[in-house]
């Protein structure tokens, strides 16, 4: 039988797409949630916690084929209590 491990590795390198490699998804990222902090501060709304979900979360994010962009998803948990 053939081993086709090393083959596997070598598509996967040049696939992946590391959250904490890619500066890019991170700028982007950090552009929408100043955004919606800014105005949820402006409305007077409870602040949020970001919580990075999905692939990227779980190393296993992917490079876009052709101009799809990226996904990332990024959960947000808000600070607020129950009177």
């Amino acid at each position: 039988m053939a081993n086709v491990q090393i083959y596997f590795e070598q598509f996967h390198e040049n696939i992946r797409a590391d959250y904490e490699m890619n500066q890019t998804l991170r700028e982007k990222k950090d552009i929408v949630l100043t955004l919606v902090r800014r105005r949820l501060k402006e409305a007077k709304c409870p602040a949020f916690d970001e919580l990075l979900q999905g692939s990227y979360a779980m190393g296993m994010g992917t490079l876009p084929v052709g101009k799809i962009e990226f996904d990332i998803d990024v959960g947000l948990r808000f600070w607020f209590r129950d009177t």
